[in-house]
């Protein structure tokens, strides 16, 4: 073991000039990147700045415990298994709009742009997140679909923010040990 194994969850913005913040989407038809340096193909959409707390990966398996007539547990057997990803997100703009409300719930104005949501589902996309940490950069990217728009903090002397939470899909694009289909792949570039 050595501190070098040792990684943290710091934001890393975009590598290019490109206006991408802390992370991203991609749409679902488009090829994600394959390691922890690859620009990313297609057209990213940046999804703004993440709060201070930061994103958290959650990951659930539903077992059922089986017990002996003596009631001692035995065996458990696993019932399904859930995903998701949480995250705190300020700043306004037109493209973040459309990662949380969908692109059909925002309207390009002439004077800037308007969000009218009428309760549909943001649309199925890739998301990544970028981090860099003392060791390496690191990138997480998942296949997911934003549950609903989630709360809104409208405070005087504060950011307008979001919490979205992003429901996980498991996706032929991330593969296992046993090459199954899996809920995200975290890539890790080990420093120079």
């Amino acid at each position: 073991m050595s501190v070098t194994t040792i990684a943290t969850g710091a934001p890393q913005r975009a590598k290019d000039d490109e206006a991408i913040g802390y992370f991203y989407s991609l749409p679902i038809t488009a090829t994600p990147p394959a390691d922890a340096t690859t620009a990313p193909t297609g057209t990213p959409i940046d999804g703004g700045f993440v709060g201070e707390d930061g994103p958290t990966l959650t990951l659930e398996v539903d077992a059922e415990t089986i017990r002996d007539w003596n009631l001692d547990q035995v065996l458990q057997v696993k019932q399904g298994n859930t995903a998701t990803l949480e995250i705190p997100v300020f700043g306004w703009g037109i493209e973040q709009a459309k990662t949380i409300y969908g692109e059909e719930s925002v309207v390009d104005t002439t004077n800037g742009f308007r969000v009218a949501w009428a309760g549909e589902l943001a649309p199925r996309q890739f998301y990544i997140l970028e981090l860099k940490g003392v060791n390496g950069n690191g990138r997480l990217i998942v296949d997911g679909q934003i549950q609903s728009p989630g709360s809104v903090q409208f405070q005087k002397q504060d950011a307008l923010r979001h919490t979205v939470t992003i429901t996980l899909f498991k996706n032929a694009a991330f593969r296992d040990a046993q090459d199954r289909s899996a809920y995200f792949n975290w890539f890790d570039e080990a420093s120079v």
